[in-house]
């Protein structure tokens, strides 16, 4: 490796903990589960400084419940952070060398393992933006071990923007007219709505008033528990 200049050594240096910290704060998450423990704990101090509020766990099944729990409420779906090995230990059967990338690629809407620390704002940034676009769903970031505590001149990370809105897709006018139609016919038709309503944006939830008009007083809607109801009309929970 060549020995790095004067002024290199007096640039400004993060760690891949305060690096992923920033990247999240950045994205706009506000809250983050986790066991407390190495390395972990580095990135709850990050995320704390960053004014990200940690909760800790007692396991991960356990964190990623109420994680899952707050983006039900918040509107975010799940980002899993999980760690790995050092990457000198590959090949070596070290604590956590399981392919956990490839495994969970099956699974959620974006797996993948920043390549360098310069690229982690960039890693996220994707995973942020793949969970809330199109239809919500869980990504996963894995990071190394010694990711967490290794430092790099913060000039040369690639820094990036928090994730546009999602756009809005919006159906066909003549489907919704014959899905509507095709309710109103109905003798005793049950409709359900459930958690997906609240992964929509404000000026697109589905009303409960509006379902109402648009189907007879003899209709049976199940609403989910945390579906605002006290417009609705007709309406059997």
């Amino acid at each position: 490796m060549a020995p790095q200049s004067a002024a290199q050594q007096d640039e400004e240096r993060v760690s891949g903990a305060q690096l992923i910290a920033e990247a999240l704060k950045k994205q706009n998450i506000e809250y983050m589960f986790g066991i407390v423990g190495i390395p972990v704990i580095e990135i709850a101090m990050a995320a704390q400084a960053n004014g990200i509020k940690y909760v800790g766990m007692r396991n991960e099944q356990a964190a990623s419940y109420a994680a899952s729990a707050v983006g039900y409420l918040t509107g975010r779906p799940l980002i899993v952070i999980g760690g790995s090995s050092d990457r000198n230990q590959e090949t070596m059967g070290a604590f956590q060398e399981f392919p956990q990338v490839e495994a969970c690629r099956l699974y959620s809407k974006f797996s993948a393992r920043p390549s360098s620390l310069e690229v982690i704002p960039a890693v996220i940034e994707k995973a942020v933006r793949s969970s809330i676009y199109g239809r919500p769903g869980a990504c996963y970031i894995d990071i190394p071990g010694d990711f967490v505590n290794m430092q790099v001149n913060k000039s040369s990370v690639k820094y990036v923007d928090c994730c546009p809105v999602p756009p809005v897709s919006i159906a066909e006018e003549s489907a919704v007219s014959k899905a509507a139609s095709f309710i109103a016919q109905s003798r005793k038709p049950l409709l359900i709505i459930g958690k997906v309503e609240k992964m929509l944006t404000t000026d697109y939830k589905i009303s409960t008033t509006d379902l109402a008009w648009y189907v007879s007083s003899e209709i049976t809607i199940a609403v989910d528990p945390n579906l605002d109801t006290t417009q609705g009309k007709n309406l059997t929970a």
